[in-house]
């Protein structure tokens, strides 16, 4: 295999050069994890008559796994169930160690398409406030499209260039910057990467990078937590950058990390010349060859102790009541508690929106969108969206609809269904039911009783039908 300049100027820091060499030629594997929010591991694997045995656990983490390609996740109807997500596996490591837990203010500052930011919020058991941030509107669609699908509520979404992030400065517990990168770590999924920049180190990221990642420091609270990574193997956009970031910001230190069962090698502290902070060396690089992986940079660094800036809190403006929500309990039966967890309000005169009651987002911060959809209300008859069902459904108790995987295929797709007397025995009247596949609510549909037969007009969004294969980030 031909390997261009920009790689062979690793040779010396790399470890075990040959087998990177040779790791160059095999395919990624495919990886996702488990929206265990939604479903056992074991339980996904019997829906789907998956044989587990097939499945290999990653190594470092248990809800997580390798599957053959030949399965196509990605085009599987538990995918759009929300059940799973498609991600490379080396992927899912910045979010771990970046240790959100629940009831936090989480900031994913280079957030589209979201996988990362998803991890993030089932990690916090869909508690607190995850802000994701991303300049392209497109990307952050995706991002929000995901969240909806997984049953997620606690993302909002902010739009503009990570290095002009402003309006939250000693705001968040922690922040992930998955910075813009020349994206050398994603050779094995595209070899052309190797050829494509323009000389031997050259600097084309690490302006950016840096001011991204200042951004980030000036955004964490004392004492709080960011978590810096790139998919590439030059030091000049990973140790070099924390080098200089350590130098600006006196308060700031690499916290060393481990992740039982993966292999990596350290930081390096010096490169062609080049010397580094020493405790860059608590940094993690990952290459391909260690476990089979795309390669990443990781490095963790927290801020001193202190006093924080004091934040106003946003209000949320013209929040509905209970009340103003009957119509959903006298058609579903929904306990009366059921809206205590959340708060839904007017995010237009047509539209309502919805997030955690405890769901903090700074005065000064312009988002993009704020929280997630609930309804439109310029129709004769309101339904709540998909979104909101997959998160308010598991209460309903009545007008509620279990299908098997067959009737979800079709449902997915937009088919009519016809239920015989048992599938239809929790109907009460024609209208909107909550189905269920799984033990999840899935989405809506509408009932019409005729001569006695139920048929089901599926209402699951045709956007995301369209969105067959999952997006994958570096």
């Amino acid at each position: 295999m031909s390997i261009s300049p920009q790689f062979q100027r690793y040779q010396d820091i790399c470890p075990d050069w040959p087998a990177f060499v040779e790791s160059l030629q095999k395919p990624l594997p495919t990886t996702l994890w488990v929206n265990t929010k939604a479903i056992r591991s074991e339980a996904l694997f019997d829906v789907m008559q998956w044989p587990q045995s097939s499945a290999q656990p990653l190594a470092w983490r248990s809800d997580a796994y390798r599957v053959p390609e030949d399965w196509k996740p990605g085009r599987q109807p538990e995918y759009q169930a929300g059940f799973y997500h498609l991600q490379e596996e080396v992927s899912m490591i910045p979010p771990l160690l970046l240790d959100p837990q629940p009831g936090e203010r989480i900031l994913d500052l280079c957030a589209a398409p979201g996988n990362k930011t998803m991890q993030i919020a089932l990690a916090m058991q869909n508690r607190g406030t995850v802000v994701g941030h991303d300049w392209n509107f497109n990307r952050l669609r995706i991002l929000r499209s995901h969240s909806q699908r997984l049953g997620l509520s606690i993302i909002s979404t902010s739009l503009g260039n990570g290095a002009h992030f402003k309006g939250a400065d000693d705001f968040f517990d922690r922040v992930l910057v998955d910075a813009p990168c020349s994206c050398e770590g994603t050779v094995r999924k595209n070899p052309r990467i190797m050829f494509h920049q323009q000389q031997p180190g050259t600097l084309l990221y690490n302006g950016v990078q840096i001011a991204i990642l200042q951004k980030a420091v000036e955004a964490c609270r004392p004492g709080g937590r960011i978590v810096y990574s790139t998919c590439t193997f030059r030091p000049e956009e990973n140790e070099w950058v924390i080098d200089r970031i350590l130098a600006a910001n006196p308060g700031l230190h690499v916290v060393p990390v481990h992740v039982p069962g993966l292999i990596h090698a350290s930081g390096l502290t010096a490169f062609e010349g080049q010397t580094f902070h020493p405790t860059v060396q608590h940094a993690l690089r990952i290459w391909p060859h260690q476990n089979d992986t795309g390669g990443f940079f990781i490095c963790v660094l927290e801020k001193s102790p202190g006093p924080a800036a004091a934040a106003t809190l946003q209000k949320t403006a013209r929040p509905v009541t209970a009340a103003d929500l009957s119509f959903l309990q006298d058609r579903f039966d929904f306990p009366a508690a059921v809206w205590d967890d959340h708060v839904v309000f007017h995010r237009s005169p047509k539209k309502l929106s919805y997030h955690p009651t405890v769901h903090e987002i700074p005065i000064s911060l312009c988002l993009e969108e704020l929280g997630q959809n609930f309804m439109k209300v310029n129709f004769q008859f309101p339904k709540i969206s998909t979104a909101a069902a997959r998160v308010w459904g598991h209460a309903a108790r009545k007008n509620r609809v279990a299908l098997n995987r067959d009737q979800y295929r079709h449902y997915m797709q937009g088919d009519d269904l016809f239920l015989s007397a048992e599938e239809s025995r929790d109907i009460g009247s024609d209208g909107y039911v909550m189905i269920f596949y799984a033990g999840a609510a899935m989405g809506l549909a509408l009932a019409q009783n005729m001569e006695g037969v139920y048929r089901l007009r599926s209402l699951f969004p045709r956007d995301w039908a369209q969105q067959v294969d999952a997006i994958t980030d570096e």
